[in-house]
């Protein structure tokens, strides 16, 4: 069996799909069912953020305090309401993802893996909804630490060796994560960040999308020959 020379990493949220705010919903249930947290957390930002982040931030916000206890059903709250809200409103995979995904897969030279602040329940849950699950085994997730390029780092050596690799995100904390290992940051403007802002925060290239499979392979195998990695 070929063993693969590059590992291609992506986001999943405003990168792959779009869970139309089943996320944000499921959280909020989570925080007033374990914490009594009122409201529906409007004008809170979870671009780019992860999920032990968020809670750190929210508890932060509303003057609250949390045990382990608490912590642990939260998270194991959080899935269970996210697959519910996901059953009534499936996930919107993007263009492209779907064609680009197969050509990686069934290509020996690629190995596929996750840096997302989901934690790992829940990540499954939306990629399964979407009828993308079967693309990715490894990874690094939001239960691994609060920290996006703490989480790259665990998910990387999960991956195993490789002679390059590539993060494929829409935030500039995906963009420093994959600058924080010396991956190729790929960008898409499919989430909330504009392009101009992506390109600031040092994406090598930025995406409208995943739609041109033809031209977004083109480019991830001509930077990753000229190597993705220090």
């Amino acid at each position: 069996m070929t063993k693969p020379e590059y590992a291609i990493l992506f986001d999943i949220d405003g990168t792959l799909l779009d869970s139309g705010g089943a996320g944000r919903r499921a959280y909020a249930r989570a925080m007033r069912e374990v914490y009594g947290m009122p409201g529906h957390l409007e004008g809170v930002s979870f671009s780019g953020a992860t999920d032990r982040a968020m809670l750190e931030h929210l508890l932060e916000l509303h003057g609250l305090e949390s045990g382990d206890s608490e912590e642990d059903r939260f998270f194991r709250l959080l899935p269970e309401l996210l697959e519910i809200e996901l059953q009534s409103h499936p996930p919107r995979v993007f263009p492209g993802v779907h064609k680009l995904l197969e050509a990686l897969h069934t290509d020996a030279r690629f190995v596929l893996g996750l840096v997302t602040g989901n934690v790992e329940p829940a990540a499954r849950i939306k990629l399964r909804c979407a009828g993308l699950g079967r693309y990715f085994e490894r990874g690094g997730f939001g239960c691994d630490h609060a920290d996006r390029i703490e989480i790259a780092r665990r998910g990387l050596r999960r991956m195993g060796t490789f002679r390059a690799g590539c993060l494929v995100g829409d935030t500039p904390s995906d963009i420093a994560a994959a600058r924080a290992h010396g991956l190729i940051a790929v960008a898409v403007g499919t989430g909330r960040v504009d392009p101009d802002s992506l390109r600031a925060a040092g994406a090598d290239r930025v995406f409208a999308d995943l739609s041109d499979t033809g031209e977004v392979l083109t480019y991830m195998k001509s930077a990753l020959q000229r190597g993705g990695r220090p």
